[in-house]
């Protein structure tokens, strides 16, 4: 894993005296190297970790959005994508607050019944259809998107040896592949490398048949 040291310019300064008015000139101070090694190092085993759930949401979306892309809804497939990739990283969120353990709640069937809901909701509130068989139509894609974008999540992390419990609060078994570790740049990159993949399929199909 790359680390990185970083100079903080920083005062006391001292003078140049090679100029008639005494420039000051800043003077490097190391802080605490440790501590910015460790969040160098989270950052970018942080940004890994996005690859791979960006690269496991469109694998899960390409079928949707071809099919979606075949019956005249381009735009409607595009936004699709951009909605599933966006959520697809909502589940670790779990990082940032308090409480709330890491793949527990967040990681979870229900949770992605919950956002699934939740896009749903604001797609019968914000979209203004045709008419009611197109606003029943788009309010369904919209909880099939939300809901895919962490079932997605939930596909990815069951190859992890930590593994998750995707039927809490009902079980509390523990699922996991053991396939890879989840810092593992070579599954992540390899998983995106999928899910670009088979967009070029998608598109290529919508291209040749639509």
């Amino acid at each position: 894993m790359r680390l990185v040291r970083i100079l903080i310019l920083s005062s006391p300064a001292k003078k140049d005296r090679r100029f008639p008015f005494h420039r000051s000139l800043p003077c490097a101070r190391p802080v605490n190297v440790v501590t910015l090694d460790l969040y160098a190092a989270f950052a970018e085993t942080e940004l890994m970790y996005q690859a791979g759930h960006y690269g496991a949401a469109l694998l899960v979306y390409a079928p949707l959005g071809t099919a979606v892309a075949l019956f005249g809804g381009d735009g409607v497939a595009l936004v699709g994508a951009f909605v599933c990739v966006s959520l697809s990283t909502v589940p670790d969120l779990d990082h940032r607050l308090p409480l709330v353990a890491h793949r527990g709640p967040t990681h979870t069937v229900a949770f992605a019944l919950l956002v699934g809901v939740t896009m749903a909701a604001l797609a019968a509130v914000l979209v203004e259809p045709g008419s009611p068989l197109a606003g029943t139509a788009l309010v369904t894609f919209a909880f099939v998107v939300g809901t895919l974008s962490i079932v997605s999540h939930l596909l990815a992390d069951v190859l992890t040896p930590m593994g998750i419990r995707p039927f809490w609060p009902i079980s509390s078994r523990h699922y996991s592949l053991e396939v890879t570790r989840a810092a593992n740049p070579v599954a992540n990159y390899a998983l995106l490398a999928l899910g670009v993949g088979s967009v070029v399929i998608a598109a290529t199909l919508v291209a040749v048949f639509g």
